[in-house]
């Protein structure tokens, strides 16, 4: 189901301590533009115990030629012994502002210069992963006026550190889902194509709700509240608003 600063010190090396339970991302592109939406329950990153149902996931951020949400699912922060390692929310949230004075002239190298800059923020190497991927990104939006969406992987592939987009320019309108349970999206949502904004939230909201209401292993970890953002061209609204 794929389609289914100094805020820290810089750590070169790390030793993974901590998995967080996935969190529930949709995007929806439609003619009416973007939207996108979360659930809002956050666990501990050390302990894993539970700390909220009212975290805020979807992230906006705006400039004179780029207009964007995104989302980061999978572990967005970590700490050891010796305190916070890495913060992707916060490493996202400075590197934005900073990216987005650079020269870069399409949404590609775009993208590719926040990688680079995000890469600053995160250990060198990790050592006792699950898994290679830490976390995944998703950034939707509007580059002078052209729409765009792009999935990052924050990954350790033999313990190093590897940040990879893949950019997309929607010709066609799309929907991606990171995380949930297959069997729900199969039953009710692969053959659904939303055709409006309105239809769009509607699908976002439902498809999360249903993997919080389900007991599904898969949809471990996902529920509090929804939050859902819309975009367009010229304009971007919450059309369900975060708590905090």
């Amino acid at each position: 189901m794929s389609t289914y600063l100094g805020y820290f010190p810089y750590e070169p090396f790390a030793t993974w301590t901590y998995y967080e339970p996935m969190t529930a991302i949709v995007v929806v592109h439609t003619a009416d533009g973007f939207v996108i939406g979360a659930d809002g329950r956050r666990f501990d990153s050390v302990t894993g115990t539970f700390k909220t149902d009212n975290a805020k996931k979807v992230f906006l951020f705006e400039s004179e030629k780029i207009r964007l949400a995104y989302a980061w699912t999978g572990s967005t922060q970590a700490s050891d012994t010796s305190g916070l390692v890495y913060d992707l929310l916060a490493a996202s949230e400075e590197m934005l502002p900073l990216v987005v004075k650079s020269d870069s002239h399409n949404f590609a190298s775009f993208i590719s210069a926040f990688c680079s800059a995000l890469a600053t923020k995160l250990p060198r190497q990790m050592t006792n992963m699950p898994k290679e991927e830490l976390a995944r990104g998703v950034f939707a939006g509007y580059f002078q006026g052209q729409p765009f969406s792009a999935h990052i992987q924050v990954l350790y592939p033999l313990t190093f550190l590897m940040v990879l987009p893949e950019v997309h320019f929607p010709v066609q309108y799309h929907k991606a889902i990171f995380s949930g349970a297959e069997s729900i999206f199969s039953s009710k949502y692969a053959d659904w194509n939303p055709q409006s904004g309105t239809e769009a939230s509607k699908f976002v909201e439902e498809y999360i709700r249903d993997c919080s209401d389900s007991s599904n292993p898969d949809c471990a970890g996902i529920g509090g509240h929804i939050h859902i953002a819309e975009l367009k061209p010229k304009q971007w609204q919450w059309i369900i608003a975060p708590v905090d």
